[in-house]
């Protein structure tokens, strides 16, 4: 349900630092990992905790907007997402094409021309995945751009979740169901979920990139983020009584 503004009850999300330190753990988890450091041969969970992270914090950042506004402004949601990420991938990515031209034979150079444009598109992912990349093979290091897959399928979500996030609060507005939207989420999850299985079954490469396979990791936070909401909203009203 929404609130308005000026509701003395309404649940607040405000900055939490300690998430920001798990990020920053999740994400050196993965620099170990890819430096070779024995003891870091399962640092690439650390993909997995920042997609639930992620998940978690956007779907809180929603859930505060609707609540004090009673809608999420979806032009300014998305303004915040290029802000936040498009000047630093740019600059990424520009750093790294200098880089590879200065380094590496012309030929060879421009075989990752499409790896680029991909990645500024954030669809890198679908297109490793096209070119049957082994995450984990020798070849690793071939492409510069590889890294970006993940960032593609987490500005994927960011596309698409909030308006799912917004239909999913009407129909909850129209039906008088309030738990709409984590029924929407976690339904969402369970078809992900199973398509990871699937995929790791038959392709697990499809499994490690594709969206629709990872993409539950995302979820799983998304569905604490409302879970957690939900009892904190209804405890606030209890409160209020």
């Amino acid at each position: 349900t929404s609130h308005s503004a000026s509701g003395t009850n309404v649940p607040r999300w405000t900055h939490q630092p300690a998430l920001d330190g798990l990020r920053t753990v999740a994400v050196y988890l993965v620099v170990f990992f890819h430096a070779g450091f024995a003891w870091a041969k399962g640092g690439f969970v650390g993909v997995d905790v920042f997609f639930v992270l992620s998940g978690f914090l956007v779907t809180n950042t929603l859930l505060a907007e609707h609540s004090t506004a009673g809608s999420i402004r979806l032009r300014r949601f998305y303004a915040r997402r290029v802000r936040r990420l498009l000047p630093a991938s740019v600059a990424l990515i520009v750093l790294a094409c200098v880089a590879t031209a200065l380094v590496e034979p012309k030929y060879l150079a421009l075989t990752f021309v499409n790896d680029a444009r991909a990645s500024l598109l954030y669809v890198a992912n679908w297109k490793f995945l096209s070119a049957s990349t082994d995450y984990f093979a020798a070849d690793v290091h071939h492409s510069p751009f590889l890294h970006f897959w993940s960032l593609a399928i987490e500005e994927q979500f960011y596309f698409f979740f909030p308006v799912i996030f917004v239909v999913a609060h009407k129909v909850a507005e129209k039906w008088k169901k309030s738990n709409v939207v984590m029924w929407a989420v976690g339904g969402l999850l369970v078809a992900s979920l199973v398509s990871q299985l699937a995929s790791a079954s038959s392709n697990p490469v499809r499994a490690y990139y594709a969206t629709d396979a990872r993409v539950y990791q995302i979820l799983a936070g998304s569905l604490l983020a409302l879970v957690t909401w939900h009892r904190r909203d209804g405890r606030a009203e209890l409160d209020g009584c």
